[in-house]
């Protein structure tokens, strides 16, 4: 994910420039919506926004392992798993309540999504798929 983060920076600059790329607030976004190659290739958005995104996945899971599992050695707390629970609820409302002053936050952003539609999306349907699952588990049982 390094790699392709790097690649894609340096796309960036050698196509837009370095006074373009630091104007740009999502930078790989902006320029894949917008490239076009001889009126055959465009919107190339599809192909590289699911590349990015599990590279944001990939560091943002590493990030958090190593953060709860040296939490959990560094407080003697043995179960880092629940640790890495408590920070990602920690990182998920700092997230959804902090970033209110970036300019994309205010475009892409309504109160209907950050009070209803984020807390459903990533608390709501976990904790409904986790109820269904200890159901079926008791039933089984």
């Amino acid at each position: 994910s390094m790699l392709w983060g790097v690649i894609a920076t340096l796309v960036v600059l050698f196509v837009t420039g370095p006074s373009i790329a630091a104007e740009l607030v999502v930078p790989i976004y902006s320029l894949t919506k917008y490239v076009s190659i001889l009126n055959f290739v465009q919107n190339i958005d599809a192909i590289f926004i699911p590349l990015w995104i599990i590279g944001a996945f990939i560091k943002v899971s590493v990030c958090l392992f190593i953060l709860s599992y040296g939490l959990s050695e560094w407080t003697g707390f043995k179960n880092w798993k629940r640790i890495g629970c408590v920070i990602t609820v920690i990182w998920l409302a700092y997230v959804l309540y902090s970033s209110h002053n970036i300019r994309i936050s205010n475009t892409l952003r309504s109160t209907l999504l950050v009070s209803f539609f984020y807390p459903m999306v990533y608390l709501g349907i976990p904790l409904i798929l986790w109820f269904i699952g200890s159901i079926r588990k008791h039933w089984r049982a």
